[in-house]
């Protein structure tokens, strides 16, 4: 039997970890609702900048209040695709 084990940590590039559990949300950065967020949260000091110089590619949602922003694209990381998920059309198996 095999067990598949899940870090409680999920890197976000760049260097940067962020803990899985406090994770309520994930968007893309160039979605103007996402930078609006990002923007207010650093006017009220609850922005964490994980990107370490790099382009943002997401925007992470704490169950603190907090955001986070990435320089990966968790999206891609966080979401496993499914036969029927429509992203995934024309790269699967058949």
């Amino acid at each position: 039997m095999i067990v598949k084990t899940v870090s409680p940590l999920l890197a976000v590039g760049a260097g940067g970890l962020i803990a899985r559990e406090h994770v309520i949300a994930v968007g893309r950065w160039e979605l103007a609702p996402m930078k609006r967020a990002a923007r207010e949260a650093g006017k009220q000091n609850r922005l964490i900048d994980l990107t370490f110089g790099n382009a943002c590619q997401s925007v992470v949602f704490f169950d603190s209040g907090h955001i986070a922003l990435a320089a990966a694209d968790l999206l891609s990381m966080v979401v496993e695709p499914t036969e029927d998920d429509p992203r995934t059309l024309g790269f699967g198996d058949g």
